[in-house]
This record gives structure tokens, sequence and C-alpha cells, in this order.
């Protein structure tokens, strides 16, 4: 269960932080791209209301429905942790890559392709 809450809250905390840093900003600079006080609390509540809870439930709901794993063949552990390992700096790779697509698309910055990292 406190994985579950680590989880929900966790991912979602660094993309807050730097929202909310941007659109402090921006309302101090009276820019008329910061998004109103009322439509970011909207926000928070639909986190809050919606997407929090879904993931409480889903997670219980998948642990309450689990079944013991059988792999089609023999694996070990060594290869379970390599892909694991492998994937997750993959995913890491990815996520960042397209933070920095949002940021130079914003800022009109040219940026390397995505094929020099992964041909």
């Amino acid at each position: 269960m406190w994985n579950t809450v680590l989880n929900a809250l966790v991912f979602p905390a660094p993309l807050t932080a730097i929202f909310m840093w941007v659109n402090t900003v921006a309302w101090s600079r009276g820019s008329t791209a910061a998004l109103p006080w009322h439509t970011v609390i909207i926000i928070g509540a639909l986190f809050a209301l919606v997407s929090f809870p879904l993931t409480v439930i889903g997670a219980i709901a998948g642990r309450n429905m689990a079944s013991d794993f059988v792999a089609p063949s023999r694996t070990t552990k060594v290869g379970v942790i390599s892909i694991g390992v492998s994937m997750s700096i993959d995913t890491c790779v990815r996520v960042l890559y397209c933070l920095c697509d949002v940021c130079t698309s914003v800022h009109r910055v040219h940026r390397i392709p995505y094929s020099c990292i992964y041909p």
C-alpha cells in the first residue's frame, strides 16, 4: 500500500515542482502564458480526486487479482535484473528527451535529433 502511495506521489512531484516554479516566474513577470490560479487549483483537484484514488484502487485490485507468475521458459535472476536496469535507463533517457523537446520547442532552441541517441 505504501509503495502505491509513494509511486502515485513521487512521479508527479518533479513535474509539479517545475511547473509551479515556471508558472510563478511567469506570474511575477506578468506573462499572459501563465495559468491563472483557479486553473492550477482545478488541476490539483483533478489529481487529488481522480488520478490519485484511481491509482490506489487499481493497485489494490491488481494485488487482489494477481496470480502466481509462471514463466514460459526457464529464467535466471541475472537476466531479469539486467533487463530491468537497461529498461529503466532507456525509460529515463526517453523521458529526459521528451522534456528537452518540450523546453526547446518553447524557447526555439535547436536540439540533437532523437536518432542520434538511439540509431
